[in-house]
């Protein structure tokens, strides 16, 4: 009977080792997958934030070059209303001239006309 009592709590000692062993494994497994589920979120949190990222740089590169467009273009349209401006100008001295020339010949002939 002694030694049925002794074999029953080495049997009973026995499974509940077996028991602790699989559930140590098994929290060990659930640990393990958490933390591969965790890796895989932040890896993916990761691309989207270089997604974000090249995005947004794409976007401050088309910004850039909408700008130096603009500022190409103004640059252009002043140089424009310059020589415009310019030759306006040069129009105006020309006819100054002109006048001037017609007036004194006029004068001119004026004076020749009284001699």
């Amino acid at each position: 009977f002694a030694a049925r009592m002794f074999e029953q709590r080495v049997l009973s000692a026995y499974k509940e080792k077996v028991a602790k062993e699989r559930q140590d494994k098994l929290l060990e497994e659930l640990e393990e997958e958490s933390r591969q589920v965790d890796q895989q979120k932040a890896k993916k949190a990761k691309n989207a934030q270089k997604k974000k990222d090249k995005a947004a740089q794409k976007k401050q590169a088309l910004a850039e070059e909408k700008a130096r467009k603009e500022a190409e273009k103004a640059a252009d349209e002043a140089a424009r209303l310059e020589a415009e401006q310019q030759r306006l100008a040069e129009q105006k001295h020309r006819a100054e001239e002109k006048r001037k020339q017609k007036e004194s010949q006029k004068k001119a002939e004026e004076e020749a006309r009284l001699k």
